[in-house]
């Protein structure tokens, strides 16, 4: 989307839910994930499947950056990919837009004042709220606004993740009637990755790939991924499970571990990313 140095100056971090989905980390993997957080906010890019390179920009062990990005982000072939930081970062690009073309519009309409008609009690050269230390002075952040957040960011998100980019607007009229929140967003952008994978969406260069909207209207995310024979078979043997397992982003089997619980490791993560 952006390059680094133009892409967002801050974005909005909200408590809870971030609480929520990191309680289960360590310090040292919630320190991790909130310096990949600032990088991908900071760059508007996956993050690069390079871990001696992430070790040497975040200062934090590979193993535990490993971890971090197999829990917290989706592998993609351009990189590791976070549902929620791409929704944010494309509620703030629609946020910078309205605010371009208010601009163009010649920006807020200004402000009226009415002419006191009488003098007012003396009551009312009382303040009605007192200040405190705490408290900061009108003229800083009073023109900051927060960008918007709602279905045009999460559309954006998934419209990023659709592979075919065929009638934009049908597919936003249908995306509007499911009202989806995050987790539901969350739930169709890894739906769309597992799909892709499937030889349906491949055979002939993606011909069979719904539309959009078609997709939508369907809730085509809760079919189930189809995985051929042969490739089902393959997780018996160890070459699979290792081909696997490289791409999810982890290492091949070391044996510090038995073998049967190293493959169910791995099979289970590729069922929580609907690869599998």
């Amino acid at each position: 989307m952006g390059c680094h140095g133009a892409g967002m100056f801050y974005y909005q971090f909200h408590i809870g839910d971030y609480r929520a989905a990191t309680a289960h980390l360590s310090n040292d993997e919630d320190l991790a994930y909130r310096r990949l957080l600032d990088m991908y906010y900071d760059t508007e890019k996956p993050i690069p499947n390079d871990l001696a390179w992430l070790e040497r920009r975040i200062r934090i062990s590979g193993s535990v950056i490993r971890d971090v990005l197999n829990d917290m982000f989706q592998v993609t072939p351009d990189g590791y990919r976070n549902a929620r930081a791409d929704a944010e970062i494309a509620n703030y690009h629609a946020f910078v837009e309205k605010q371009k073309s208010n601009g163009k519009k010649g920006g807020r309409p200004p402000l009226t004042h009415k002419e006191p008609t009488e003098n007012p009690p003396v009551s009312q050269s009382e303040p009605k709220k007192s200040l405190t230390n705490n408290q900061q002075p009108l003229t800083i952040n009073q023109d900051t606004p927060k960008p918007p957040k709602g279905a045009d960011g999460r559309f954006e998100a998934f419209w990023k993740a659709y592979p075919k980019k065929i009638g934009k607007d049908a597919a936003h009229k249908a995306f509007e009637k499911r009202k989806p929140n995050d987790a539901l967003v969350t739930q169709m952008i890894r739906a769309i990755r597992a799909q892709c994978e499937s030889d349906a969406w491949k055979k002939d260069g993606g011909q069979f790939i719904p539309h959009p909207a078609t997709w939508l209207n369907q809730g085509r995310w809760q079919d189930e991924t189809q995985v051929d024979a042969p490739a089902q078979q393959s997780l018996e043997t160890r070459q699979g499970v290792e081909e696997l397992a490289l791409k999810l982003g982890r290492e091949r089997w070391s044996q510090t571990i038995p073998f049967g619980a190293y493959r169910a490791e791995i099979v289970n993560l590729a069922r929580e990313r609907g690869m599998i």
